[in-house]
């Protein structure tokens, strides 16, 4: 049995009953054999997940929204130093693609060359990891109404994500 994969953004213009070329992946489903082990179950289904992280980072790369360093630097009328500098300090969120590089979503950019707020609070709260935080972001959250936490943000509640973050670190679970 084949099952088709496509991009989120080519699954969402078929939903959407667009008249589009799309690109699909015929992917082959192996099913377990009976004789299996656990860990060879458990190692098939890491495998799947990496395979499934890998196309959304490539998704992610091919992402007109995803800036590299030079590119949010002139969204942001700065040099790249300056991005580098508030990257490390948690002030912009960018994400590591390994060889290629640092992305940095535009999403983050309000008006008047302003950035999100919040972020270096959500990286004290969440811990270190870019990934992790760009995960909370995108995710929607009961406690902000089914929003997404960059939404809550953009609309000026920042103490409310704050406490959700810190809900999360704590071992909350919706």
């Amino acid at each position: 049995m084949a099952k088709v994969r496509l991009s989120r953004a080519d699954a969402r213009r078929v939903a959407e009953g667009g008249a589009a070329s799309v690109q699909a992946t015929l992917v082959s489903e192996e099913r377990p054999s009976a004789d299996e082990t656990p860990e060879q179950a458990l190692e098939r289904a890491l495998s799947d997940a990496r395979a499934r992280g890998d196309a959304v980072k490539q998704e992610l790369l091919t992402d007109p929204g995803m800036l590299n360093t030079d590119g949010m630097a002139e969204r942001l009328g700065m040099s790249s130093e300056g991005v580098r500098l508030k990257r490390k300090r948690h002030e912009v969120l960018g994400v590591d693609f390994a060889k290629r590089g640092i992305r940095y979503p535009s999403w983050q950019l309000l008006e008047n060359r302003q950035l999100l707020p919040g972020l270096p609070r959500l990286f004290s709260i969440l811990g270190e990891d870019p990934w992790g935080v760009y995960r909370f972001l995108l995710q929607s959250h009961p406690e902000l109404g089914g929003r997404r936490a960059l939404d809550a943000l953009k609309r000026g509640r920042t103490d409310e994500v704050l406490a959700v973050a810190e809900a999360i670190a704590a071992g909350a679970f919706a």
